[in-house]
């Protein structure tokens, strides 16, 4: 009942290549598992990148388009009688109507026709003041305006 061992040949020289071969494959194939794991980290690095990139560009598009749709304020001077006045006028959006800034009255602007009228909201019995409109200016002159406004205030002080 003995255990019979098996000898073992030696390797023939060009069986001995063949076998480095098999070993330098096998180790190839695990180095460039090694170097993939090493790239998935970057590439979620990549991922993070291109989902801000594209949250920041979201946010943009959604900033312009609000930007497009909102009615833009307007700068109106008027007169009635030789007094002029200006004042930033808001035209309505949705369920907000349309306001001047300095004022607390109903508004209602033609500007084609060039009438500017303001109304009391509580008093029905008062007429309409109708105002003539000189000019009207863009989106940018009321920012310049309300600039120029707060500067002479804090002047005085």
């Amino acid at each position: 009942m003995s255990i019979k061992i098996k000898q073992k040949k030696l390797l023939k020289p060009v069986d001995l290549k063949k076998k480095q071969k098999k070993n330098q494959k096998s180790v190839k194939q695990v180095n460039t598992a090694q170097v993939e794991n090493t790239k998935h980290p970057i590439n979620v690095t990549e991922k993070k990148a291109n989902i801000k990139g594209i949250k920041i560009l979201s946010l943009i598009c959604f900033v312009t388009l609000i930007y497009i749709i909102a009615p833009k304020p307007q700068l109106l001077t008027y007169e009635k009688m030789g007094i002029t006045n200006q004042s930033i006028y808001w035209p309505g959006f949705y369920k907000f109507e349309p306001f001047i800034l300095d004022s607390n009255l109903k508004t209602s602007v033609n500007i084609q026709a060039n009438n500017l009228f303001l109304c009391h909201k509580d008093i029905i019995t008062l007429p309409c003041q109708k105002y003539r409109i000189i000019d009207v200016q863009g989106p940018f002159a009321p920012i310049l305006f309300h600039i120029k406004k707060k500067l002479k205030i804090n002047e005085k002080n």
